[in-house]
């Protein structure tokens, strides 16, 4: 618990102290950044929920199946797999080079959308990084190459948010729902709307089962997340923050108005859906996708507080309810003890 709470705690102070520094110099800390959790990501030993079925996985998979094996899981993760296997580098391989494409992506998110790296990280490490990527490798990437393609979308690089759609939905299929972007211009354009029913299709049709199987999983007998419904609740305060300052955000950051706004209708929607079905567990995944709008707007409506004084209790209702998070999740989660306590290979190394 330690070191969650150890990491946590610098990049607080990281938010609270305010240096300047030369671009060689920031680069430097990013890079820093990336590499400290690469190896907290990537090196893990025994911790997440599907730590033994990834490792299951990946010591029966069979060089000489390539194709069988692409169509058996995500295709995305079975290519990691391959080449970590053909190097000799183990289950250690994948999960790094799962580690590199998430936190790689999570930083160009963080330079795109101008925000503070210590402040993306303020607002994901809770859960997004600690729990999420720290433990489900699948969704992890396809998160990361989510927010790639919301950062190229929003620079209007099309064609480029495209292909980084289709590698997201190669690491986990429910990534389709991160397609919702395509929508967010006020007039749709009809080759991308045929391109998504395209892209739907094709991979609706190569992995029909596993998609019966998710359905039946979620849905038709629904699963209930401890917290899920709290977390839910995080997205739609995001949401509802967008809508009190909707006037400000159309002012100050028109080019990001639609995005924003269509992630949080549906944000709300999710909502009152998982209130309805009770499907919180479907919820609680699906809006995984959508944590960016939590980093954005929080930090956005940061900027649109004018009074200083609102702006420091403000700043300090942010800290308050992810260290809440945090500390609440270490202590009291169900599966908690998939990720405590937390090792790495190097501590056995060392």
């Amino acid at each position: 618990m330690l070191v969650y709470l150890l990491t946590y705690f610098f990049i607080l102070v990281s938010n609270l102290i305010k240096l300047k520094f030369s671009k060689k110099v920031s680069w430097m800390l990013t890079l820093f950044v990336v590499l400290y959790f690469t190896i907290f990501i990537g090196l893990r030993y025994q911790v997440g929920g599907d730590w033994g079925a990834y490792l299951s996985h990946y010591q029966n998979l069979e060089l000489n199946n390539f194709l069988g094996n692409l169509l058996s899981w995500d295709p995305g993760y079975v290519i990691l797999e391959y080449i970590s296997k053909i190097f000799g580098f183990g289950v250690y391989g994948v999960n790094v080079l799962c580690a590199i494409i998430f936190m790689s992506s999570f930083v160009y998110f963080s330079k795109v959308f101008r925000i503070p790296l210590s402040f993306s990280l303020l607002i994901a490490f809770p859960y997004l990084i600690m729990v999420v990527v720290n433990g489900y490798s699948r969704q992890g990437v396809a998160i990361g190459l989510s927010m790639v393609v919301y950062s190229l979308y929003y620079q209007n690089k099309i064609f480029k948010s495209f292909i980084f759609y289709i590698l997201a939905i190669l690491f986990h299929k429910i990534t389709i729902i991160s397609g919702l972007i395509y929508f967010s211009k006020r007039k749709f354009d009809l080759r991308i709307i045929t391109l998504l029913l395209i892209i739907f299709y094709t991979i609706y049709s190569i992995f029909k089962n596993n998609f019966d199987v998710f359905l039946r999983y979620y849905f038709l007998s629904p699963m209930q997340s401890e917290g899920g419904i709290i977390r839910i609740l995080v997205n739609v305060l995001a949401a509802s923050l967008f809508f009190i300052f909707y006037k400000h955000w159309k002012y100050f950051f028109p080019s990001e108005y639609q995005i924003w706004k269509i992630f949080s209708l549906f944000s709300i929607f999710v909502l009152f859906f998982t209130l309805i079905t009770r499907a919180t567990t479907v919820g609680d995944r699906i809006l995984l996708y959508f944590y960016p709008l939590q980093i954005v707007v929080l930090y956005r409506t940061l900027l649109l507080i004018r009074n200083r004084n609102l702006k420091y209790i403000f700043f300090t209702f942010i800290v308050f309810l992810y260290s809440s998070m945090l500390v609440v999740w270490l202590l009291f989660a169900t599966h908690r003890s998939f990720w405590l306590p937390y090792n790495n290979l190097l501590f056995r190394i060392i």
